[in-house]
């Protein structure tokens, strides 16, 4: 598990019970309304996760906020030794986004903090499930 302050956490984990076995991301934090900053702005740090093996997965992570009068954000993790998995043009609804391409392709993030200092969320792609935290 990583953390920041007190406004994130975030981390991944794997459970087995009853023959039955999860790999899942997870990312918590305090959230406030109207928190977007104006202004271009970048977030970064790092990503955590498992891969399909259940290995542990440690990289990169980045986000860049484009455009304030409708609000966008690009995502990129960089998993050390792994191709960087990239999210472009979300859209920002109630300080949150969300991408969805199929049941194990996926993204959602929030931003945190009294203005928007953290940003996080859980993703799965290329066989990897995790969460990641950024700091701007």
């Amino acid at each position: 598990m990583e953390e920041w302050n007190n406004d994130l956490r975030f981390g991944a984990a794997y459970d087995r019970l009853e023959g039955l076995q999860a790999r899942y991301g997870f990312v918590g934090g305090i959230v406030y309304p109207n928190s977007i900053p104006r202004g271009g702005a970048t977030w970064s740090s790092e990503m955590v996760g498992l891969d399909q093996n259940n290995l542990l997965v440690r990289g990169d992570a980045s986000l860049r906020l484009v455009d304030f009068g409708n609000p966008r954000v690009d995502v990129v993790l960089s998993p050390h030794t792994r191709p960087a998995m990239t999210w472009r043009n979300l859209t920002v609804v109630d300080g949150g986004f969300r991408e969805r391409r199929s049941r194990s392709d996926y993204i959602k993030g929030e931003f945190y903090g009294s203005r928007a200092t953290e940003a996080g969320g859980v993703f799965e792609r290329r066989s990897i499930v995790g969460a990641f935290g950024a700091k701007r």
